[in-house]
């Protein structure tokens, strides 16, 4: 029900942001002049937003999303793509502002074309934020890059209200499949996220962290706070909230790097691995912050590997013990058929046998 509420509140806040950057494409293309050009642009920087407006009060998947997107595509590229081989900052700002739209748009694809569905889970779960980061980086670029805090006040406050927009987006995608309820305990590790998709080789884990910008830094934060929320005696954390919190509030990941270092200490004491590296983490995470990330996957890999050590080890013996039990019916059943024993004995053997 609260998950449902902080959705319903994500997505109007979206709404309103989109209708205030309706209103404003609807009314600054004229400040030059009412033009047949101008009346083109405006109507081609207006439908997106109506449309938008109208979806996300909706919260429906439907393949119409596809039509706004696919224009703020294009608008975009039509608007950057003569900066892509710039060799300034305004090459960095066309590159986030043009990978983001084409990452928004095959998103809804992927969640309103039936065909694309089954992808379309792993998919949100991964990508959902990263378009409004990427929006959000190229316009911090971009208003470095030119000075245009105080110039183009207004104009910085749209790109600002596009960012959210995009991240609301983003939130409602990634509610649209819903996620495994998570179950504490230390014996049943169960999150969205499996023990074994979770266990990420550290060659992977570290290349991702130095080469994707700080997006897989994001992702593996999403996916940290997610599996953690299995440690007993712990509050539940919102995987959202924390993600927005980290990207948004500075220093705030130092904080979240110490809460989720404690956690995963007490994740692998349960399973009888020595572990008290919190502090070290903190430490780092003040001044080396790539350090922590590599040091709390490698100790999640060695829980996920102990937690399949013990699932496999109480399997077998599951099996042994079924076997011996089908060995002892055998048994008294040839007793029986040899008249050592009636069949009242043998039925009560056979109940004991099978805890029935």
């Amino acid at each position: 029900m609260n998950e449902n509420k902080n959705i319903k509140t994500y997505s109007l806040i979206g709404a309103i942001c989109s209708i205030i950057c309706g209103i404003y494409f609807f009314v600054h293309p004229f400040s030059y002049g009412a033009t047949i050009i101008s009346i083109y642009y405006m109507v081609l920087c207006v439908l997106p937003y109506i449309m938008i407006t109208v979806l996300l009060l909706l919260r429906k998947k439907n393949v119409i999303w596809l039509i706004p997107s696919g224009i703020c595509l294009y608008q975009t590229f039509r608007q950057w793509h003569w900066f892509l081989f710039d060799d300034t900052l305004d090459c960095a700002v066309a590159i986030c502002l043009i990978l983001a739209q084409t990452i928004l748009f095959i998103i809804l694809l992927c969640n309103t074309i039936p065909a694309l569905e089954k992808k379309a889970m792993a998919i949100n779960e991964v990508l959902w934020f990263v378009p409004a980061f990427l929006m959000f980086i190229g316009y911090i670029i971009n208003i470095f890059n030119y000075y245009t805090i105080r110039n183009y006040f207004i104009g910085n406050i749209m790109n600002l209200l596009q960012v959210i927009i995009s991240l609301c987006i983003g939130i409602w995608i990634n509610s649209i499949y819903p996620k495994p309820e998570v179950k504490k305990g230390s014996d049943n590790y169960s999150s969205s996220i499996a023990p074994d998709e979770f266990y990420c080789g550290m060659a992977k884990h570290v290349l991702l962290l130095l080469f994707t910008f700080g997006i897989w830094y994001l992702i593996w934060i999403y996916r940290m706070t997610n599996y953690t929320n299995v440690v007993e005696n712990e509050e539940y954390r919102d995987p959202t909230k924390k993600l927005l919190l980290c990207m948004f509030i500075p220093f705030y990941s130092i904080y979240w790097t110490y809460k989720t270092a404690q956690r995963i200490d007490k994740m692998a004491i349960t399973n009888g691995i020595s572990s008290d590296m919190t502090t070290l983490c903190l430490i780092l995470a003040i001044f080396v912050p790539i350090i922590p990330p590599i040091l709390m996957q490698d100790k999640m890999n060695n829980i996920i590997q102990a937690n399949n050590t013990q699932s496999v080890s109480k399997q077998e013996n599951m099996n042994k013990e079924t076997f011996r039990t089908a060995e002892q019916l055998k048994e008294f059943k040839e007793l029986l058929d040899s008249g050592v024993i009636t069949q009242e004995e043998f039925e009560a053997k056979k109940k004991q046998l099978l805890g029935l």
